[in-house]
């Protein structure tokens, strides 16, 4: 063997280094790729298979919906009584009855009342709400709307659900489900940021510590926005997380499991794990953040269709990605952040419910 020779195994062996990392990045690539892909149909499968499993414990339930509806009358005197101030009406106070005549126990029902003036325009609505409306049963109704002139008619409008229980245990068990199985096909990803976070915890938790800052921030900023609009509702979707506090030991616990704990965790790995790693390779980091945030917004809504309230929740979506990006894609801090914004919501509510604070 020559010299030359030498030299050209020398070369070789210089540049299987050089090649190596780029072609392992490339199969983890691939790997990450596959493995976000499973975790976004996990996902879809356990929400199909939940969402289902409700659909058939309702029919259960309600086999004839429509026939119940159809079974609810009013009954006995009904009152529209104007509210008089200096001779001026101010309010219409509205009373009556509406009887279950179904041979079914309503766990949640609703009833709305409209409420026309002579001319058949609306004056207002009044919505009423009630659980364990039993089979048989009479149910008084009553409540007032602000108006200036007599009310001279009104429609009522019947719904019935599944008791608030049932969706948060529902809930509850969906998020944990995919919860744990995320961090069984992630192990791997979790157990490196964990590590991670364990090298560097004054950094992570500096950063969760900022993070929780800037979405707080951020929600005072769509909040100004919205109220610039003239919007000052709440969404909807928050109304619904609210209407399940109450002072029960258990349900509040449940709603800290849901809410705190298996939320941040299911959410973070969906939009910024799977979307956001989805988005970035085929445009930039900018694109990613903003785009995760629409879609997270957008998800957090689009349920009731109150889409101009998808502002908080695309603002807050935003600064996660941000995070994201910023902790180098280490997920332990997102879901921390997540989890401070989650179970700031969670004390308020609670607070709220014993009169401890005032909304």
């Amino acid at each position: 063997m020559s010299d030359f020779d030498n030299l050209f195994d020398e070369q070789v062996e210089r540049r299987k280094p050089q090649m190596e990392p780029s072609i392992e990045g490339f199969n983890k690539e691939i790997v990450d790729q596959r493995k976000n892909g499973l975790l976004f149909l996990i996902y879809i499968i356990v929400n199909v298979v939940f969402t289902f499993g409700a659909l058939i414990y309702s029919s259960s339930v309600y086999p004839t919906p429509d026939n119940i509806l159809d079974s609810f009358e009013i009954v006995g005197p009904t009152l529209m009584d104007p509210i008089y101030d200096s001779d001026a009406i101010t309010s219409i106070d509205f009373s009556s009855n509406v009887v279950n005549n179904s041979n079914i126990d309503i766990q949640e029902f609703y009833v709305m009342i409209e409420l026309y003036d002579i001319d058949n325009n609306l004056l207002g609505t009044i919505d009423i709400y009630e659980e364990n409306f039993l089979a048989g049963a009479t149910l008084p109704i009553s409540g007032s709307i602000t108006a200036t002139v007599e009310a001279a008619s009104f429609d009522v409008g019947y719904g019935i659900d599944l008791n608030t229980m049932f969706y948060i245990t529902l809930g509850t068990v969906q998020a944990m489900f995919a919860a744990i199985l995320f961090i069984i096909i992630d192990k791997d990803a979790f157990k490196a940021n964990f590590k991670e976070f364990r090298r560097r915890p004054n950094r992570y938790f500096g950063q969760i510590a900022i993070g929780f800052v800037v979405v707080f921030a951020a929600l005072i900023l769509a909040s100004t926005i919205l109220d610039v609009f003239g919007v000052s509702d709440t969404s909807q979707n928050e109304e619904t997380i609210r209407s399940y506090f109450e002072q029960d030991g258990l349900r509040l616990v449940m709603l800290f499991f849901m809410l705190c704990i298996f939320t941040p965790i299911v959410e973070e790995v969906v939009f910024r794990k799977v979307v956001f790693n989805f988005i970035e390779p085929k445009t930039n980091s900018i694109v990613a953040i903003i785009g995760t945030g629409v879609v997270f917004g957008l998800m957090h809504v689009i349920t009731y269709g109150d889409f101009i309230q998808s502002l908080p929740y695309i603002l807050m979506g935003i600064t996660f990605g941000w995070i994201y990006h910023r902790s180098k894609k280490n997920l332990l801090v997102t879901i921390g952040v997540h989890f401070m914004n989650n179970f700031f919501t969670y004390i308020m509510y609670i607070l709220i419910l014993y009169g401890l604070y005032q909304f």
